[in-house]
């Protein structure tokens, strides 16, 4: 009795992640195009585009030429150890208008110690508006889209 309940528990849990990843990917194609930077606390806040790399989510997108957030091949976390670099982990975590993504570089050879990071970084989606932070820089930028 218990194992059943416990199996739905943890489909209903997945499938809303699902579901949530589903709501923002759509909701990013459709607010693709330019933007006006409307309060900014770095420098990288500048007017920009939102595109989606060749047109394919998975590959990631951009807000400018440098706001990145992907790629989206992998679901949740994505560990990666390059023999000759660095230990690579990148965690997403999806809401219906907003993406986290958390990027760490680890474990690296003595030759590559200071690419050594961590970054917390997310985007925010509400009708004609965006929010984009970076937590280490403490960048904040918000957007406006141009019409």
């Amino acid at each position: 009795m218990i194992a059943p309940l416990l199996f739905a528990l943890i489909f209903s849990c997945n499938s809303g992640a699902d579901s949530n990843e589903s709501e923002f990917r759509n909701k990013i194609k459709l607010m693709t195009g330019k933007y006006r930077v409307v309060s900014s606390t770095h420098e990288l806040c500048e007017d920009a585009e939102l595109i989606i790399v060749e047109n394919d989510f998975e590959k990631g997108f951009f807000l400018g030429q440098d706001i990145y957030f992907g790629p989206f091949g992998a679901q949740g976390s994505v560990e990666e150890q390059n023999p000759n670099y660095c230990k690579f982990r990148r965690d997403m975590k999806f809401s219906k208008n907003k993406l986290t993504q958390v990027t760490e570089l680890s474990n690296c050879k003595d030759k590559f110690k200071k690419d050594e990071s961590i970054s917390h970084k997310s985007i925010q989606l509400s009708e004609n508006m965006v929010v984009v932070e970076i937590v280490e820089s403490k960048l904040k930028c918000v957007y406006k889209r141009m019409k």
